[in-house]
């Protein structure tokens, strides 16, 4: 969701997994001919707008509204960004940014992707900023796909980033351990922060935009004031790996998911609060506070997905997904959650409605799809699948249920 695109850590190495390599080989899709020729059997049913927003009363009648397909050979949609006002998508695959219309399912544009493995959108949706690994930015017209600028914005770039999706304002992490921001609408680089001795790992923006933290392998986190450069707070991590950070929705605290817990940092006094255990693998690829901050989703597709009150911590249940890349987004008013993994395809979960740690699950039923990442949009009415092959499916409310 793009709420959370700003406390979200980004890391293009982490999406080189199973068979979401179609651009980690570079921009020749011949480097991954498996993933290739992998069009859908059936044809993409007529486009259905969406009527209402999903909630726990119509959540049954979700349906799938339409498929958005790609115009030649598909490949693996790795990366994606979806616009402010929840009616654009654009996603990158082996060799084009694409963008679709969400409210007609139409392809917008299509243009090179120059190597390109993250995009977002500008505030104002009037432009698409994409970021390749060797730290140059490229600034692209929103409507037409048309390329407007470009900026270097770290020489030593490690493929990390944290974007303030409200300002347009990016953090880029380097290798040497310094944090570089930019305001990318106005093609400025506003501060340099010498952070860590040794290359940054994960970064994260407050939800008001005026901390940033950040993690390294020289073994600590630092909580930033990161307009004025102050260092507002420091935490020992014990020699252990930070997969993931994240701020509560308040700002109140920050969470880091390791190899083996979840600590809770307050940001108030910059001490270490409360520590919860992580399921067996750690927390790999999911660590997401609800924007009610009532929940907190954590784990991998090893050990499952456990979900925390992180206020009385307390285990409201542990949900069990098997299949490589897990992926999950709450609905924007945060007891519903949305989640899949290669394995079993995408499943919806009522959280208020957990008993005994288990909790309500609905299916949502895409036979035959290989879903490897979900997303709810901010204004609660679509749900997105990606498949593997390159198709995504939009999910919501039809006319007929609304």
């Amino acid at each position: 969701m793009n709420r959370a695109v700003s406390q979200k850590v980004i890391s293009f190495i982490s999406l080189c997994v199973v068979v979401l390599l179609s651009a980690c080989g570079g921009n020749s899709s011949e480097q991954n001919p498996g993933v290739r020729n992998l069009r859908p059997t059936l044809a993409a049913p007529a486009y259905i707008q969406s009527a209402a927003p999903i909630t726990a009363e119509n959540i049954a009648s979700v349906q799938l509204l339409g498929r958005l397909d790609q115009p030649e050979t598909p490949s693996t949609l790795f990366a994606h960004t979806i616009s402010p006002d929840g009616t654009r998508l654009v996603a990158l695959n082996n060799e084009e940014i694409l963008a679709w219309d969400l409210l007609s399912g139409e392809l917008v544009f299509r243009t090179a992707r120059l190597n390109a493995v993250n995009a977002f959108y500008s505030p104002d949706k009037t432009e698409i900023y994409t970021v390749s690994p060797s730290g140059r930015v490229v600034a692209y017209d929103a409507d037409t796909g048309a390329e407007r600028s470009a900026m270097q914005v770290h020489d030593r770039y490690n493929n990390l980033l944290a974007y303030d999706a409200p300002t347009g304002r990016a953090a880029f992490a380097g290798e040497d351990g310094a944090i570089r921001v930019w305001d990318l609408l106005e093609r400025q680089a506003l501060v340099e922060i010498n952070a860590h001795s040794g290359s940054i790992t994960v970064l994260a923006f407050s939800n008001d935009g005026t901390q940033l933290a950040s993690a390294g392998l020289d073994g600590v986190a630092h909580l930033w004031n990161w307009q004025t450069r102050t260092q507002l707070g420091e935490l020992n991590l014990e020699n252990l790996l930070v997969y993931r950070m994240q701020f509560s929705p308040d700002d109140a605290q920050v969470a880091l998911g390791s190899q083996s817990d979840v600590r809770l940092w307050s940001t108030v006094d910059a001490s270490l609060t409360r520590r919860l255990a992580a399921p067996t693998g750690g927390v790999q690829q999911v660590l997401l506070y609800a924007p009610s901050g009532r929940y907190l989703a954590v784990g991998n597709p090893t050990g499952g997905l456990q979900i925390w009150n992180p206020v009385s911590m307390l285990e409201t249940g542990l949900i069990e997904l098997t299949g490589a890349q897990l992926s999950a987004d709450f609905a924007p008013e945060g007891d519903l959650l949305v989640a899949s993994t290669l394995g079993e395809g995408g499943a919806v979960f009522n959280l208020p409605e957990a008993e005994n740690g288990q909790v309500p699950r609905g299916e949502l039923s895409l036979p035959g799809s290989a879903i490897f990442a979900v997303e709810w949009t901010d204004d609660s009415r679509l749900i997105l699948l990606f498949d593997a092959s390159g198709q995504v499916y939009v999910m919501g409310v039809g006319e007929s249920a609304a």
